[in-house]
């Protein structure tokens, strides 16, 4: 067990306080105060969102529409899953060729203008995926449901391990009619499992201020707090970085 007996002088100057400061960062390395997770953030905020005009929401039968069975995967619909469902559950067999070689997609039936701000909300997890983080992703898109497949929103997201809900606001670039707009979610980013549920579209008008509705913002792989990296990094700090400090003040003659 290692010791740091550090010493100063009572009234000490701030030159003195500083080099105080520096000796306990140089023995323990950089202290910060950590943050509220992003999930008590946003739950203290859910109060104040906005409420917009409903588009188009997730149900059985939209997942079960896109139920199917390929070569390079599977979407299938599962009532339940801790706690939440309806539930896309999305399994990539093999990675396509591309992402959007396997999709979920779901038609909206009201119509959309330019300008229009909306708001794309879904829940979303990865079960399994074959990557050294253990994360999987999707792609979230809102476009035109005929080629050019124009895009409004085009967002890739990496999923933790834990039930999340996803926030992304965005404009939308071109007018279209009931049925001709479509909420695209790309799977086929590399070998897979991810649950997908709460799908929601809504819409704020064209003169509402985007920037007041949450976003979830991309975040690097791992930042999940249950991600596998965290358990070795804390052992590694317990056993290295830490050790007993004693201080002992004394006055100018010496003198506790």
């Amino acid at each position: 067990m290692r010791r740091f007996s550090l010493f100063y002088r009572r009234s000490p100057s701030f030159s003195t306080l500083a080099c105080f400061g520096l000796t306990l960062a140089a023995a323990f390395g950089s202290f910060a105060v950590p943050s509220p997770s992003a999930t008590a953030q946003e739950t203290a905020t859910s109060d104040e969102r906005p409420t917009g005009e409903l588009l188009f929401e997730s149900t059985a039968q939209t997942f079960a529409a896109n139920a199917r069975k390929t070569r390079i995967g599977a979407i299938s619909v599962v009532d339940k899953a801790d706690g939440v469902g309806p539930v896309a559950r999305c399994e990539v067999f093999e990675e396509p060729e591309s992402p959007w070689a396997f999709s979920l997609r779901f038609l909206v039936d009201r119509p959309v203008e330019k300008g229009e701000v909306l708001l794309l909300e879904f829940r979303a997890r990865t079960v399994s995926a074959k990557t050294e983080s253990g994360l999987g992703s999707i792609g979230s898109m809102f476009e035109t449901s005929d080629p050019p497949y124009v895009k409004s929103l085009n967002q890739r997201v990496e999923l933790g391990l834990a039930w999340r809900d996803y926030s992304l606001p965005f404009r939308c670039v071109e007018s279209r009619d009931a049925g001709k707009s479509a909420i695209v979610f790309f799977l086929g980013y590399l070998p897979q499992i991810v649950e997908i549920a709460d799908v929601k579209l809504s819409s704020f008008g064209k003169n509402f201020d985007a920037s007041t509705l949450r976003n979830s913002e991309p975040r690097y792989k791992g930042a999940e707090p249950d991600a596998p990296w965290r358990a070795a990094a804390q052992e590694r700090i317990e056993r290295i970085r830490k050790g007993d400090l004693t201080l002992k003040v004394v006055d100018a003659d010496g003198q506790p």
